[in-house]
């Protein structure tokens, strides 16, 4: 069924509206072609709306404002007498960002042969690749006969651009008098800049692109919500909604799957869509018009060069020097939601496989090689929901924007918020609240450190058979009651202290020892004597490390480790045994978790104190002023009063004596 004017103006503009932002450059537009061919006459048709009988030889550069775009139309002319002619159209044509070539119908041989034998020798010349546009003026003095006989005529003559010039071609026909086609002829310029082919498609070989065809895999793959690699029809419509905020009926959509499938076997199946049905799809639909393929990808935040723009991949989001990041309650939400969805049996944990399917969207899984050594782990290695937010958190931790990009090509999306910042929320370091505690672990080679990383996250290890970490460090996290402990074994303990900026970033450090390695506890007293000195706010809790046989006591510690804690530390270490449950660790991380908080707490009402008596200086300060400026309110009333008193006594006297008051006024006026 066609569509009246009016309904393709509202498509056209419904098309735009699902731009995720304006487009944001001009759009100029020149007009080229034989004299009399109509160019002025189809911009002021425009422009008025209407037919406007002898306009003027050359139009003045018009400026049409609409609601997405902007579009500059320049007219052009051939002679050197009209507005600097030939000179001047050159010019004009290499800053225009698409070229509309008119021949008419009313002198159809000469205007369409000279498009072949001068303007498109021209635009060679000028080495311009723009899109371009033929349009047919004057349909309306053309005959259905004439018409007919002239198809082939036009056919050659567009095949012949089409082998000479490497810019988008677009054939219009159109009548300034009557008003055929004029605004559609302005839309398709405008479609061919703001939904540009190339990028796209190679219509000579009527393939995609291999941007386009990684960007629609990608979009395939989000919409299949139940990952059977099929799209069914809720989810063909999650992907309608998604772009076009309007469902398919039914019987739409098994219209659609029974053309698709008379084209491709292998396109559908009585399950749904298959990838290559969904690629046809949209194959088919770029023959036609790339409008509905563009409208897909900007819905899923794809620029024009098909990568997913910088703006939804990187939102803004400023963190201070003070402040660290962690994701918030809404992107923990988020990362369950993603959990459930990809845990193909419903055991509570992610295979390899399922990872693999997770992040398929993604340029690779983000995190570390090594990541399985960072988190607790269920049956065959696989991950759990909590060990699952871990790897975030540890991400998080380390860079944020990672993790937001992460979000972005896993196809975050939600029409409350615009971006992925929200699932991310910034702490002030000093705040004894904040979801993350980063603790640094460092002790002297075989102290216990490993082995201590390993507790928290329950990894059974032969302590025996265990190598000492010699470079680098380790990082794991888990969660200890409401918060994540992300612990982080240091092996130059001695170069972290030298590096205030790293060091800042913790929370507290564990200085391991186990007497048993020689000069363990002397190296992690060494290391205390300068972080207390240098870094006075950051907490210090020793763990004394040892084995421990059956239910036998630990070994008492040495005279010179009493000592040290009784005089110097005033506080007694953290007894480490190896060979306790996962329980009783949790409860020395819980333990330092709270005296962490403890610290803070103390940290911020400190602060809150010194900033209150700091306001109290200031009041009292104010209160002084306040008593000094009434104090001077009265000394001025007293004053004031006295002079008035004066005024008084010497009125009275001047009354006694008339004579007297001209001079009086005089000298108190």
């Amino acid at each position: 069924m066609a569509l009246d004017e009016q309904t393709k103006q509202d498509n056209f503009k419904l098309s735009l509206l699902f731009f995720n932002r304006k487009y944001e450059k001009d759009i100029k537009v020149v007009f080229i072609g034989d004299a009399g061919v109509g160019k002025s006459s189809i911009i002021t048709s425009l422009v008025n709306d209407q037919f406007v009988e002898n306009p003027q030889k050359v139009v003045p550069e018009l400026t049409l404002s609409g609601e997405f775009c902007t579009t500059h139309i320049i007219d052009t002319c051939e002679s050197d007498e009209q507005q600097g002619g030939r000179t001047q159209m050159h010019l004009e044509l290499k800053r225009s960002d698409a070229i509309a070539l008119v021949y008419t119908y009313d002198n159809f041989d000469d205007s369409l042969l000279g498009i072949r034998n001068k303007w498109l020798p021209l635009l060679q010349q000028l080495n311009l690749q723009k899109p371009l546009l033929v349009v047919a003026n004057k349909v309306d003095t053309v005959s259905q006969e004439e018409y007919e006989h002239s198809k082939q005529q036009v056919l050659d003559t567009l095949n012949f651009i089409a082998s000479q010039y490497s810019g988008t071609l677009r054939w219009i026909q159109c009548s300034a008098k009557t008003m055929v086609n004029i605004h559609e002829l302005m839309e398709s310029v405008q479609s061919l800049l703001v939904f540009p082919e190339e990028p796209l498609y190679n219509r000579a070989t009527n393939q995609l692109t291999m941007e386009c065809y990684v960007a629609l895999q990608r979009i395939f793959r989000l919409c299949d919500l139940d990952n059977d690699g099929l799209l069914n029809d809720n989810e063909i419509n999650y992907f309608q909604q998604r772009c076009l905020n309007q469902p398919m009926s039914a019987e739409e959509i098994e219209t659609l799957r029974s053309f698709i499938g008379g084209q491709l076997e292998s396109g559908v199946s009585d399950s749904g869509f298959t990838i290559d049905g969904f690629i046809l799809m949209n194959l088919l639909f770029l023959a036609k018009s790339t409008q509905q393929t563009w409208i897909a990808l900007r819905a899923f935040n794809y620029d024009d060069s098909l990568q997913l723009a910088d703006e939804y991949i990187h939102p803004s989001l400023h963190v201070g020097t003070d402040e660290t990041v962690s994701l918030s309650a809404d992107g923990i939400e988020y990362l369950q939601s993603l959990f459930k969805r990809f845990d193909s049996n419903n055991d509570g944990l992610l295979s390899d496989s399922d990872l693999e399917k997770l992040f398929a969207t993604a340029p690779s899984i983000p995190f570390a090689a090594d990541y399985k050594n960072s988190v607790a782990l269920g049956k065959d290695k696989e991950i759990g929901l909590q060990s699952f937010v871990c790897l975030f958190q540890m991400l998080t931790n380390v860079s944020y924007r990672t993790t937001l990009e992460c979000f972005a090509y896993l196809g975050y999306n939600s029409i409350l918020h615009a971006s992925t910042s929200h699932l991310v929320t910034i702490s002030k370091k000093s705040s004894f609240k904040k979801p993350v505690y980063n603790i640094y672990v460092l002790g002297a080679s075989a102290s216990g450190k490993s082995t201590l990383l390993h507790s928290l996250i329950n990894h059974s290890i032969d302590t025996n058979s265990i190598a000492p970490t010699t470079v680098g460090h380790k990082t794991v996290c888990s969660p200890v009651d409401q918060r994540y402990i992300i612990l982080h074994e240091i092996v130059d303990g001695k170069g972290l202290v030298q590096e205030p900026s790293v060091i800042n970033r913790g929370d507290a450090i564990c200085l391991m020892f186990d007497e048993s390695v020689n000069q363990s506890f002397e190296y992690a007293v060494e290391l205390y004597k300068i972080i207390s000195k240098n870094y006075p706010n950051i907490p210090v809790y020793f763990v004394r490390g040892h084995h421990q046989m059956g239910d036998s006591p630990a070994a008492a510690p040495s005279n010179e480790v009493k000592t040290f804690f009784s005089n110097t530390y005033k506080n007694e270490p953290i007894e480490f045994h190896i060979n306790k449950t996962s329980e009783d660790y949790k409860n020395i991380f819980r333990n330092i978790a709270q005296a962490i908080q403890s610290s803070l707490s103390k940290q911020s009402a400190a602060g809150t104190q010194k900033k209150n008596t700091s306001s109290s200086t200031n009041n009292k300060s104010n209160a002084i002023e306040k008593q000094s400026g009434s104090t001077s309110i009265l000394i001025l009333t007293l004053v004031s009063a006295a002079v008035a008193a004066v005024g008084f006594f010497i009125m009275k006297k001047l009354k006694e004596d008339n004579s007297s008051l001209s001079n009086a006024l005089l000298m108190y006026g």
